[in-house]
């Protein structure tokens, strides 16, 4: 859907696959201004994640059409290259759980699971962190405070202040869905960050990331016959973010694997492509963005 979308709009592309951000790191990524990601780039290794941090930090940008994105910790098999390997431990085991002793990758000895409890959360990079996970009906957006910012008013250039974003798609119906991630100040999303839209409400049938539910103090106590699913927890959202960094470069973040798959509703006539052009178009345009707060933290420095 997003390489199809690409060509019918005239955006000039190249495809880099995980195995070559693996080999090749930052080398590969400084090639390019601007990287944009699929719907579903979950898992990374160490040195992808190292070549990304690198790209971000020199001024790259970053448009992540996905969702849980940088989430998932493998390892390369450093003898066998053709070999990945993923280990599901007490906080990723939503659909299969590595038994106790077995957490630890066997090809490099490091721990697998999930990158937040490594200390590399994905909301340092894309702004969100995957939330919840659902198979019935995707949701569209609604803008938030922070999509009336000017910092962000290229990004809805042409939308209603009331329009909703993505209330079609060719997966589950609508832009928001599917794995959804969620911006949180209070877990690692960037403080100057912008929440500029949102998709909720969605059924019990999304269910919350086994994180939420294990390590925050606040989620419901008290026993309930759909806990850990989405209507007791409003948390279970998709949340688009914008921000920008340090070096003049910035992040654009679906925070849905359905996003792609309304690209081309309507014969590319649509707000999910309106706005999807809006920051492709403005992330290629060499002008730096000014990221809030550099200058006073570089003084500082």
């Amino acid at each position: 859907n997003l390489l199809d979308w690409l060509e019918v709009k005239g955006f000039a592309y190249d495809l880099i696959t995980d195995h070559d951000l693996h080999e090749g790191g930052i080398d590969w990524l400084d090639q390019y201004s601007v990287l944009v990601t699929g719907s579903h780039p979950e898992y990374w290794t160490g040195a992808m994640l190292d070549a990304l941090d690198r790209y971000q930090q020199s001024g790259g940008r970053l448009v992540y059409l996905g969702g849980n994105g940088c989430d998932g910790v493998i390892s390369i098999d450093p003898q066998r290259p053709h070999v990945s390997e993923l280990r599901r431990t007490d906080n990723a085991g939503m659909i299969w759980q590595a038994p106790p002793g077995e957490f630890y990758l066997s090809t490099t000895g490091e721990l697998g699971g999930r990158w937040t409890i490594r200390g590399r959360s994905p909301r340092r990079y894309l702004g969100g962190c995957c939330t919840g996970v659902g198979n019935d009906r995707a949701m569209p957006y609604r803008r938030q405070e922070g999509s009336f910012d000017r910092r962000a008013a290229f990004i809805f250039a042409g939308i209603g202040a009331q329009e909703l974003i993505g209330e079609f798609g060719s997966q589950q119906g609508a832009a928001g869905g599917d794995e959804v991630d969620r911006f949180d100040r209070s877990m690692g999303s960037p403080p100057h960050a912008l929440l500029v839209a949102t998709a909720s409400g969605y059924s019990d049938v999304y269910v919350s990331i086994p994180e939420d539910v294990m390590y925050d103090p606040t989620y419901p106590s008290e026993p309930s016959s759909n806990a850990g699913q989405a209507k007791a927890d409003s948390r279970v959202r998709a949340d688009m973010v914008f921000f920008e960094l340090p070096g003049g470069g910035a992040v654009f973040s679906t925070g849905s694997i359905t996003w792609c798959g309304a690209l081309s509703h309507n014969q590319y006539q649509n707000n999910v492509s309106r706005i999807t052009q809006n920051v492709l178009e403005r992330f290629c345009d060499p002008a730096p963005f000014a990221c809030p707060g550099s200058e006073a933290r570089s003084q500082a420095i």
